[in-house]
């Protein structure tokens, strides 16, 4: 049996399985394969003799989409699976919409009363400006990705490297300092229930606005330099988050959810004594 191999030349290809819209982008450095039998004849991918044959693009493609692909068509019914991603994505825009609506109206209600315009409603602000953040650059991605999947040849962001790229930027961004403004909210609410901290209003907002939109910039440049040299090859970073340096921004996400977890807590225990301790001493005024 003898192999041939060639270079893929193509920056991009598509992959459409039944309208899912699903797209890789291709290694332009690697070769595929295509395999032929002793009589001369193309083989399929069950090495089946065949006029046409079969290309085998696996070597092209980036260590994470090959991954991926291997569990999607390691088990049963790998096109049902695609089916569900494609509901789950509707899904998802569907949702999107909706949290797009209550937090503009939510914005809109904190800004036109001034009753509202406290440290805790500023820190509420901002926690829905970075969710706003992200809720609009994910809309506009998957919005040009639906239509460049009916429209291939149409050059649209999906398709525009750094368009592209400056989009998953700022995406990630905003869901960094979404996680950052959830972390502080954490904070301050702990600071009033347990260490009863309620002066110093304008220069804590101040650190509070350097620290929630600060931090963010730093994690998402260093991660994003990072995954810029790793995805020389490639036109965007399609499956970035596959990668083990995406946990430069999920490290710190998942230690903001944890820490927020420990000052529930904390502030739980206290509520309870605290609760506890005005019982015992209604007890003891009504002997």
């Amino acid at each position: 049996m003898r192999r041939y191999g060639y270079e893929k030349r193509s920056k991009t290809v598509r992959k459409e399985e039944k309208g899912s819209g699903f797209h890789i982008a291709i290694v332009q450095t690697q070769f595929a394969k295509r395999e032929c039998s002793s009589g001369g004849t193309w083989l399929n991918s069950n090495g089946s003799e065949s006029g046409r044959g079969w290309t085998d693009y696996r070597d092209c493609l980036p260590s994470p989409i090959k991954g991926l692909l291997d569990t999607v068509y390691s088990g049963d019914n790998p096109e049902g699976k695609f089916q569900i991603a494609q509901r789950t994505r509707v899904m998802e825009n569907f949702g999107f919409s909706i949290s797009l609506v209550s937090i503009l109206s939510a914005l809109v209600i904190f800004a036109s009363f001034r009753s509202l315009r406290n440290e805790r409603t500023r820190i509420h602000m901002n926690l829905f400006v970075g969710m706003l953040m992200q809720i609009l650059v994910r809309l506009t991605i998957y919005m040009d990705q639906l239509v460049s999947k009916y429209d291939p040849s149409r050059r649209t962001l999906d398709n525009t490297e750094i368009v592209c790229q400056g989009l998953y930027i700022l995406l990630e961004y905003g869901k960094t300092a979404m996680f950052m403004w959830m972390f502080l909210e954490g904070i301050h609410i702990h600071n009033m229930v347990v260490v009863k901290v309620f002066d110093g209003g304008s220069r804590r907002m101040t650190i509070y606005l350097l620290v929630g939109w600060g931090i963010p910039v730093l994690l998402t440049c260093v991660w994003a330099t990072i995954t810029g040299f790793y995805f020389t090859e490639s036109s965007c970073w399609f499956s970035y988050n596959l990668t083990r340096y995406y946990w430069i921004l999920e490290g710190p996400r998942l230690a903001f959810i944890i820490i927020n977890l420990l000052f529930l807590l904390n502030i739980t225990r206290v509520l309870v004594t605290k609760l506890r301790s005005s019982q015992s001493s209604e007890t003891e005024q009504a002997r």
